[in-house]
């Protein structure tokens, strides 16, 4: 992990980004373009959740599964 972020900013950028996607996703993009939008945000989520140490990285996926769990409902 990067020596300037910890455990809690890459938590906090990771659920904004969940955020932005859900809501820019439902109002903003076609519903041809929506799979492909999505795509390339879960590539930018692979890239952060990689910088992480495989400890952290298991509560961080929890996290992110229940962040996205939360907006299902």
């Amino acid at each position: 992990m990067s020596d300037n972020l910890s455990i809690s900013d890459i938590r906090l950028i990771i659920r904004n980004l969940i955020t932005f996607i859900v809501v820019e996703g439902k109002e903003y993009v076609h519903d041809d373009y929506k799979r492909d939008y999505v795509s390339k945000y879960i590539m930018v989520l692979i890239k952060t959740i990689n910088l992480i140490d495989d400890d952290e990285e298991f509560s961080l996926v929890k996290d992110i599964a229940d962040d996205i769990s939360n907006y299902l409902k």
